[in-house]
């Protein structure tokens, strides 16, 4: 097959020879007293306005063939290829039509200007796939497809163990409730305790709370002697240490008569080392309620009557 550019034009001159055949025409035209351009224009018009673009399209090529020159040919040629959406012809009109001194309307070459670049859009590249990039594209999306499914799988897996350890969690709360409502039916009621002892009792800390054989009877209170603390009732003294033996006094007991309070000191400790009987605690209490006024609370510093041991 022949490209274009061999092509061979061998056809022969109908007339016998080659002429300007258009300058011949407008001749003819003009001879006639034919105004053939003003007719192709205004039905050029009426076809426009009546939808027939193409004829109107053809009529104007005519008529610009045979005067180039006629800027209004140019510019309504240029509407009616805008009419078509094709926008690098009508563009093209109007430099023509500009360039014969015709007056172009104002601001309609910037709006097909703009049509045309929307209309052409970002440009997507052709791409050409070979038979083995196909192959591999089809691998690539089968293994995409089994992936996603394996990770749905796994998706519902993780919601179905979440449930689980929700109704799990709910039940462990729920056991954990139960035991603690049962706990407090059997903590120790205030009739287990005197009156006198549950006004007078305070939380102490296991490093000077009594010890397992230590703990008060009936009639015993536990009192603290830091006066900043927060004096609470407790259902059931915490166990404390017993104190070390080298932390002790040793006084005779016929010759103690006064005794003071030292940081730590309770009216319990007091009757434990002087006494030897740490129930014995409400003598101190009686002996002092000049200084004590009733109550329990020592303070660092105070000087305690002590009761002579009775035999």
């Amino acid at each position: 097959m022949e490209t274009p550019d061999q092509i061979p034009f061998n056809e022969l001159y109908r007339t016998g020879e080659h002429r300007e055949a258009v300058e011949e025409i407008r001749r003819a035209l003009v001879f006639s007293e034919l105004n053939a351009s003003d007719a192709l224009f205004d039905e050029a018009v009426s076809l426009a306005r009546d939808g027939h673009l193409g004829k109107a399209r053809d009529r104007l090529r005519m008529m610009l063939t045979l005067n180039p020159a006629d800027g209004g040919g140019h510019l309504l040629l240029a509407k009616v290829f805008g009419a078509q959406r094709k926008w690098s012809e009508a563009i093209a009109e109007l430099d023509a039509a500009a360039a014969c001194g015709t007056r172009l309307p104002l601001g309609l070459k910037e709006a097909m200007v703009e049509s045309r670049d929307l209309d052409a859009g970002p440009k997507t590249p052709r791409v050409v796939r070979t038979d083995g990039e196909l192959k591999a594209l089809r691998d690539e999306a089968r293994r995409l497809r089994s992936a996603h499914s394996r990770m749905e799988r796994e998706h519902r897996d993780l919601e179905h163990r979440a449930q689980v350890w929700t109704i799990a969690t709910g039940v462990v709360t729920a056991v954990a409730a139960l035991a603690l409502v049962m706990v407090g039916f059997s903590w120790p009621s205030e009739g287990d305790y005197g009156v006198e002892q549950l006004a007078d009792a305070e939380v102490i800390s296991e490093d000077d709370g009594p010890t397992l054989d230590e703990l008060p009877s009936e009639d015993d209170a536990l009192v603290d002697v830091a006066p900043a603390r927060e004096r609470t009732v407790t259902a059931r003294p915490a166990p404390v240490e017993e104190e070390p033996a080298q932390a002790r006094i040793d006084i005779p007991r016929e010759a103690v008569t006064a005794y003071t309070v030292r940081s730590g000191d309770t009216l319990w400790k007091i009757a434990g080392r002087v006494y030897a009987d740490k129930t014995r605690w409400k003598e101190i209490r009686d002996a002092n309620q000049d200084i004590l006024n009733g109550d329990t609370g020592l303070r660092v510093g105070m000087v305690l009557a002590i009761p002579q041991k009775q035999s």
